[in-house]
């Protein structure tokens, strides 16, 4: 089953690839018309599958190393905000994050890597044209990052899949196929590298669900 949903998952972008690159070789497509600029996003898409898969076999393996050392979380989020800006502006969704400055003990890179993987998941059950917002908190003890949207659409029954790299959707529907989620894995596994944890809650007082997660901060102070 995993490796018929990684085949899934890669068939995508490489059918894409192959299909405009003998385009080009055939002069329908004019080189000059933007067209490499769309294939090197074909090109990051299937760098970004294979450096997830990577990461998952060091962390499952507990072969992951971290480079920790005392960053701020704005900045870090900011970053992922900025690298999945082109997939929600796609689907004409709001990105909203606060600018206060929260320090944490991590690995940038490696955190960078799980913000970005979880919010590139979350925008994919959020409805075209909603708002997904970015918030977190902090005590002296952990941080605290929120991602919610009123019309969340992760039905409860495929909760307990949220974090399995590839699993067998449908529970009975027509179409059965394993279907890739190594976005999600990704960020809960990084995130529990690092200590953490991370999980889907009601708020039944503003209507909404949230992804969660929660980071120790390791005696780190927030900035004024």
């Amino acid at each position: 089953m995993f490796v018929a949903g990684l085949a899934h998952e890669l068939r995508t972008p490489l059918a894409v690839l192959k299909g405009r690159l003998h385009a080009l070789e055939d002069g329908v497509i004019d080189p000059a018309s933007g067209e490499c600029g769309r294939l090197l996003e074909q090109v990051d898409r299937l760098l970004r599958i294979t450096d997830g898969l990577t990461t998952l076999a060091q962390a499952y393996g507990g072969e992951l190393l971290l480079d920790r050392r005392s960053v701020d979380l704005s900045l870090i989020v900011a970053h992922a905000l900025s690298e999945t800006h082109a997939a929600a502006n796609a689907s004409a969704i709001g990105l909203q994050a606060p600018h206060e400055a929260i320090m944490l003990s991590c690995d940038p890179a490696r955190m960078s890597q799980a913000l970005g993987a979880l919010i590139r998941f979350a925008l994919l059950h959020v409805p075209l044209g909603s708002s997904l917002a970015v918030r977190w908190s902090a005590s002296s003890d952990e941080a605290v990052l929120k991602l919610h949207c009123a019309n969340w659409t992760v039905g409860r029954d495929e909760e307990n899949n949220l974090y399995v790299p590839i699993w067998e959707a449908g529970n009975g529907a027509p179409d059965n196929r394993p279907t890739s989620n190594i976005d999600a894995a990704l960020a809960a596994a990084l995130i529990s590298a690092h200590g953490g944890n991370l999980e889907i809650v009601d708020e039944p007082s503003v209507q909404r669900r949230s992804i969660v997660a929660r980071l120790p901060r390791k005696g780190s102070s927030t900035l004024s």
